[in-house]
């Protein structure tokens, strides 16, 4: 177990002035404060001190803000398996490393290396160092947000965990093993990708082989196309003969010949079919304007008895909305006598409504006067009050800092006080009647006791002098200190005004008193005036303004007679409804005088138009060229009706023999004997040329001597199968070789890996009840398995929350510890804000886990929320209160 016991930074990033931590616990220690306040400069300020070479001008990041020409110095003090260490480094500027182990001095590049072998870490070769050199210290000090990232720092530390895991194993677990197991692995990745796929001399072989097989299936495919080719032509040259002695497109050409004869036959009946279909549809528009002339005669008609129907009707309308609306206007002129009479009753209703109405507001404005009045008398009151406590208040003024300061005088005062009487000389005497003593001018007689805090000269009467120095050495600057206090403190008092601290007391006392009736009586001004005295002035001399104009209106609004007001309807609101009624029987009395009008004048249109109508029509209807019109259209009907029967049956005649000779039918036959004829000489002419083409291939084919070829790429595809072959055994060996290795260093990885699940398992149940955590060959977290319902669900490390790997990596790293610790290696854990993810439920459970850890480790814990922390059993030491002070 490794513990630190002090440390001290100076010149480092805010830490300018020292900054020392000592008494540090054996097991949890605690360090917090707010952001920025120089938990994280800790943490690096023991990083480098570990890490860095002393040497490196790469550690800027540690110099003071605004001061490049510091030199950061580090020390610590530690213990590592009862031997203490004392380290001391300096950067930058005259830089130098010493390491003391009891009684045994280490310096520079000496002892950086002593260190690096002690505690399972390395040193860059140069420049800054990096995660890939801090091994064991890297693993068990987290940085601040890194606590989620352990592969690469369990990676980097590997072999220090290996060589604590090991023991008596097997040769395969052994370097030597390793080395023959890698042998073996080199030899078949020289035939073999890590995916199983060939290479090198495999892949070559069986490259070979595909590309001499492929050769034969081309030699082949060309050699069974030079014997479909000799078949082909055979054929070819047979149809020819036959179609150049047939000569079937001629056959085709007398076939469309006769069709396009029969066609023209055809073409020549349609066109008097289309000439007589056009003139029936002539005839039949003829008839259809003939009918609708017809038509519209009957329609006059039956138009003219509607007239005079009409103008009956109108003259009926006419006389009885006369008489409606003569009726309505005669009401009409009564009601206006109605309406007259209420309205002066309302009028005079209305007046002495107003009169009543300003009586009312002046009432309501002498009272708000009155109000306005008494407040501003009330205002003026307590803003003379607030002037007098304002006066009072700074005659009793005190200033904090000055009161502070006396206090603090007083404090000192008192402790130098005791401070002397605990290290002055006490002189005690106990003198006979009439012997005098006496000390620096001062007699003494009886019995007493005196403190002697300066050097004294004792008169011993008749005997000599005996000078008495006080012991303590620094009595003398105790008094001093203690003169110079009490000058300070004469001061304060006489800067206050006071002669005591207790009067100081009182009279800030007395302050926080006036000063609380000052508050309080602006509490009441704010009620009493929040917008101030000149608003309240303002609001009494709109009242006062608003109370003449009433009384104005008043006086204008004079009073109705005696007579008149018993004549009054009674109150407004019956006055008013009296007239609503009137002019409500008035409008609608209008509304229906309005209408009777309307309904007056239309019907003497509506009669003057029936009127006009029906003379007009039956003057048109009477006309004697009108009635020859008529004769003449009925016998044009006749006529056109019966051409249309004849013309219809004969059109009918035509269409059925067309229909019956399909001359669409004789359209396509031509087409088809004309396109069979193309086809046929086409064909004639394709072929001819195809049996050009084969018998040129076949007398190139012919040249190549294809049987010959394919006869030796099989002979070199029979030798390159016989190669391949032989080296897939081989691979296929060293495969079943590297299994069987990997099989024996598995299990011998699990035995290696027990006794760190063993102490993984001591955390795991804590955090997460029932599950079980896997470890990966190279010792890192691998898969959680936990119960999820009846079955179990399982998650990669990398697969799980932000929060979950955070806690995970913290459990893993506790599991690395207590593993270090059972092998005799030395451990400290530091984390820095590592669990700040956490939700409250897992920071409980993590917060048992840290505590069980820390009674085998020491634990140094920063944090900026020491609320979270307050209920592990350890006191929690604030960062601003370990600064050294200046």
């Amino acid at each position: 177990m490794m513990k630190l016991t002090r440390l001290r930074i100076e010149q480092i990033r805010q830490f300018r002035q020292s900054l020392t931590i000592d008494s540090f616990s054996s097991g949890l220690n605690i360090f917090a404060g707010p952001n920025e306040s120089g938990k994280s400069t800790i943490v690096r300020a023991i990083r480098a001190a570990f890490f860095e070479r002393y040497k490196t001008q790469k550690v800027t990041d540690l110099l003071p803000w605004g001061d490049s020409s510091a030199a950061p110095r580090i020390e610590l003090d530690f213990e590592i398996g009862g031997a203490h260490f004392q380290l001391r480094k300096v950067f930058l500027k005259s830089p130098r490393c010493d390491l003391d182990r009891a009684g045994h001095h280490f310096a520079g590049e000496e002892a950086e290396q002593y260190l690096g072998q002690l505690l399972g870490f390395e040193f860059a070769a140069k420049g800054e160092s990096r995660a890939q050199h801090w091994g064991i210290p890297g693993l068990l000090w987290i940085e601040q947000g890194s606590g989620q990232e352990i592969h690469q720092a369990v990676a980097f530390a590997t072999d220090h965990l290996r060589a604590a895991l090991q023991e008596e194993l097997g040769s395969v677990a052994s370097s030597e093993g390793d080395a023959v197991l890698d042998t073996v692995r080199d030899w078949r990745a020289a035939l073999r990708t890590a995916t199983g796929k060939p290479r090198g001399e495999l892949a070559d072989s069986q490259a070979a082989c595909a590309e001499l097989g492929d050769r034969l299936r081309d030699l082949d495919a060309r050699i069974e196309t030079y014997r479909q080719q000799v078949d082909q032509l055979g054929a070819l040259q047979a149809d020819q003969n036959r179609d150049d002695q047939d000569k079937p497109w001629d056959a085709f050409d007398r076939a469309r010949v006769a069709a396009e004869t029969k066609r023209a036959e055809l073409a020549e009946r349609e066109r008097g079919l289309r000439a007589d279909r056009q003139r029936l549809a002539e005839l039949e528009t003829q008839r259809t304007l003939v009918q609708e002339q017809l038509t519209a005669v009957d329609r006059r008609q039956q138009a003219l008895t509607r007239r005079a129907a009409d103008e009956k009707q109108a003259v009926a309308e006419r006389q009885a909305a006369v008489v409606d609306a003569d009726r309505l206007v005669a009401q009409q002129a009564e009601l206006i006598a109605i309406v007259r009479t209420a309205r002066l009753g309302y009028e005079r209703c209305r007046q002495q409504a107003d009169r009543e109405a300003v009586m009312q507001q002046m009432a309501t404005t002498e009272n708000e006067l009155a109000r306005y009045s008494a407040q501003l008398a009330e205002a003026d009151r307590l803003y003379q009050a607030q002037s007098d406590l304002r006066v009072e208040a700074q005659s009793l003024a005190v200033a904090p800092s000055d009161l502070d300061a006396l206090r603090r005088c007083q404090q000192s005062l008192r402790e130098n006080a005791i401070r002397q009487e605990a290290g002055a000389t006490r002189l005690a005497f106990d003198l006979d009647s009439g012997v005098a003593l006496t000390v620096d001018g001062r007699t003494l007689t009886g019995k007493g006791e005196q403190l002697l805090v300066r050097p004294v000269s004792l008169v011993l009467p008749k005997l000599g002098r005996i000078r008495i120095e006080p012991g303590g050495s620094d009595l003398s600057q105790l008094a001093e200190a203690a003169t110079g206090l009490t000058a300070e403190t004469q001061r304060l008092l006489q800067r206050i005004g006071v002669d005591s601290l207790a009067e100081a007391e009182q009279r800030f006392v007395a302050l926080r008193r006036v000063r609380q009736s000052l508050q309080e009586v602006e509490r009441e001004l704010a009620q009493l005036a929040p917008e101030g005295r000149d608003a309240l002035a303002i609001a009494r001399s709109e009242a006062q303004s608003r109370l003449a104009g009433l009384k104005a209106t008043l006086a204008r609004l004079s009073e109705p007679p005696q007579d008149e007001m018993s004549a009054m309807p009674g109150t407004l609101a019956e006055a008013q409804h009296a007239l609503d009624q009137a002019l409500s029987g008035q409008a609608a009395l209008q509304a229906q005088v309005q209408e009777a009008i309307s309904r007056r004048a239309v019907a003497e249109a509506r009669w003057e138009v029936a009127q006009r109508e029906h003379a007009e029509l039956q003057g048109l209807v009477a006309d004697p060229a009108e009635q020859q019109r008529i004769q003449t259209h009925r016998q044009r009907l006749v006529d056109i009706q019966a051409e249309i029967a004849v013309l219809g049956e004969r059109v009918a005649t035509q269409q059925a023999a067309l229909d019956q000779a399909r001359p669409d039918i004789l359209d396509q036959d031509i087409a088809r004997y004309r396109q069979s004829a193309q086809q046929a000489r086409q064909t004639f002419d394709e072929r001819r040329i195809r049996i050009a083409q084969l018998q040129s291939a076949l007398q190139v084919a012919g040249a190549q001597g294809l049987e010959e070829e394919r006869a030796g790429v099989q002979l070199e595809h029979e030798a390159a199968e016989r190669r391949f072959r032989e080296l897939e055994r081989r691979a296929q060996a060293l495969d079943l070789l590297v299994r069987l290795l990997e099989e024996k260093r598995a299990e011998l990885t699990r035995r290696l890996q027990a006794p760190l699940q063993r102490h993984l398992d001591h955390y795991l149940p804590l955090l997460f009840p029932g599950g079980a955590l896997a470890i990966e060959e190279d010792l890192s977290p691998g898969d959680l398995a936990r119960p999820n319902g009846a079955s179990a669900e399982h998650l990669s490390y990398d697969a799980l929350s932000f929060g979950a790997r955070e806690q995970l990596g913290l459990v893993s790293r506790l599991a690395y510890a207590d593993l270090l610790k059972a092998a005799g290696r030395p451990t400290l854990i530091i984390l820095d804000d590592a669990l700040v993810h956490s939700d409250p439920s897992r920071l409980v459970q993590m917060k048992r886990i840290i505590f069980d850890a820390a009674t085998r480790h020491q634990i140094l814990l920063f944090t900026c929320h020491p609320a979270d922390w307050t209920d592990m059993g350890v006191s929690i030491r604030q960062i601003e209160q370990l600064r050294a002070p200046g």
